[in-house]
């Protein structure tokens, strides 16, 4: 299917689905959430239409909203309720941070342009060299066998790119524990197990750490993949997995770390990255001896950083370089989704003027990108008894997020 037959089908896909007709006025263009067909507003407009149709947030988790004429009816079964005391040894409350729900900051456009020209002209002073771009492809059968099969192939190349990583720094073998870190379905670890096999013909363990239990988890194919290449039906790979908030990870009590381990994660979201560092930080004051190899992790959405969870040494490199406190921070978090923001093929790069920076679209994702480097900097800088390395494992073509810390043991 050419370009322009798959623009003509989502088009017409888009034609024939009744979307909410509520006019985004910041956007300019309508809602593209889907409404009932005897409706002229989807669930979150439809308040606008009849005033007891009100969608409120919960008051037990705001994280999600109900209807007002349902509401006590909700709160009767409302799985925030349902929720039960953890007793695990490795739970301990906030250790690693304790996560603020983010509220709506009142924004000075005068004190935004007054910063982002300050900022401008401090992360000149910086120098920073350009991240060199380190792309390598796995060579194991398996890895070579998906990206032979798959259409999209922009997940397989970067996970094939960031085992070669860890293959080159002499990070991937059998004796080693890999410690998944928001890990979703866990297909960074099933992959890392494939290639150390097809390597050294031994299996390495996995622990594997999320706050959701998603669908479709790859745990049973870690252990389908092992009695198939190791050809013994009655034999489990050791793959533990637990469900935990990074922030109350107590990392020092799981009997996993008292082997070599290395942390590992793809696409570890904002925030769960500075815990996750100071995660490795209180493991690394807590025991004598850190069996901790390695830690990789391939960054993503600084827009989603809060202030407060960055590590002591994080907070200096941004006061000390950038004169950067909470209140600054706040806009530089802002300004780091430029580089990222998608933009229609009928928009030029050279438009977008109008925006309160006064930049064009293609200058905004510069300045972006500018902005997402200084909190990764920000970041290398509060490493300790590690030396912190930064790259582009992929190219921008694979993927907009594609910066990797990888940490390694100095000699």
């Amino acid at each position: 299917m050419t370009e322009e037959e798959a623009d003509k089908k989502r088009k017409r896909k888009n034609e024939e689905r009744p979307q909410c007709q509520f006019f985004l006025v910041n956007k300019k263009r309508n809602c593209a959430m889907t409404r009932k067909i005897d409706q002229k507003f989807c669930a979150e407009h439809m308040s606008l239409e009849d005033a007891n149709n009100q969608r409120i947030p919960c008051p037990l988790d705001n994280s999600h909203f109900v209807w007002k004429h349902k509401l006590a009816k909700h709160i009767k079964k409302c799985k925030v309720q349902k929720k039960e005391v953890n007793l695990d040894p490795w739970f301990v409350h906030n250790i690693n941070g304790k996560v603020e729900s983010q509220k709506e900051r009142s924004f000075d456009e005068g004190e935004f342009s007054q910063f982002l020209q300050e900022f401008l002209s401090s992360y000149d002073k910086m120098q920073f060299p350009e991240l060199e771009t380190k792309e390598y492809t796995d060579s194991s059968i398996m890895i070579q066998q998906r990206l032979d099969l798959l259409t999209n192939k922009k997940h397989i190349i970067q996970q094939s790119s960031l085992i070669q990583h860890l293959e080159k720094n002499g990070l991937l073998g059998p004796k080693y524990r890999y410690m998944e870190f928001g890990c979703g379905r866990a297909e960074l670890s099933r992959y890392i197990g494939q290639s150390v096999f097809d390597k050294d013909k031994s299996y390495p363990s996995f622990t594997l750490i999320d706050r959701t239990r998603p669908r479709l988890k790859m745990d049973s194919k870690i252990q389908k993949d092992f009695q198939e290449l190791t050809k013994n039906e009655h034999s489990n790979v050791d793959c533990q997995r637990i469900k935990i908030d990074i922030k109350d990870l107590a990392l020092c009590r799981l009997d996993s770390v008292n082997d070599p381990f290395i942390v590992v994660s793809k696409h570890l979201c904002g925030v769960a990255t500075d815990l996750t560092l100071q995660c490795l930080e209180n493991y690394k004051k807590t025991v004598s001896d850190s069996k901790l190899a390695g830690c990789m992790i391939a960054l993503c959405c600084r827009h989603c950083c809060h202030y407060d969870n960055l590590l002591s040494g994080s907070k200096k490199f941004l006061s000390s370089n950038f004169d950067i406190s909470e209140k600054q921070f706040n806009f530089l978090t802002k300004i780091c989704s430029w580089a990222t923001n998608g933009k229609r093929p009928e928009v030029s790069d050279q438009d977008g003027k109008d925006h309160v920076s006064g930049y064009s679209l293609a200058e905004r994702k510069i300045i972006g990108l500018k902005a997402r480097r200084t909190i990764d900097e920000a970041r290398r800088a509060s490493i300790t008894n590690y030396t912190a390395h930064l790259f582009h494992y992929v190219s921008e073509e694979t993927s907009l997020e594609n910066t990797c810390l990888l940490l390694l043991k100095k000699s």
